[in-house]
């Protein structure tokens, strides 16, 4: 069933998003400045968002090396009127598997 849904996603989609959620880390959620959700996606550009000490992190995370995308989406945010920090770019590095559901 896995390998439908992960072949459908890759058929019909080139972009996600994702909302994790609001993090409960009590009274030890105001000392964190930031929080990440990376994963190693299926699609051709991936957006996390999620919530901690009042403030929104958004992760932008794609397959590709060229910035035309997240500097289109950096000049939206901007055009809305939508103060943001970019905290850093970097290449990411995940292990190379396969899931079960993959195949071999």
């Amino acid at each position: 069933m896995m390998a439908k849904v992960d072949e459908a996603a890759n058929r019909f989609a080139a972009a996600n998003v994702s909302y994790v959620g609001k993090a409960n880390f009590g009274e030890a959620e105001t000392y964190i400045k930031e929080f990440h959700a990376w994963s190693a996606t299926v699609m051709d550009i991936t957006i996390q968002i999620s919530a901690v000490n009042g403030r929104f992190t958004l992760d932008f995370m794609q397959k590709f090396e060229s910035p035309v995308y997240l500097n289109a989406f950096l000049r939206e945010l901007s055009d809305n009127g939508i103060v943001y920090e970019l905290q850093d770019k970097q290449i990411r590095s995940l292990p190379a598997f396969r899931a079960p559901w993959q195949g071999v």
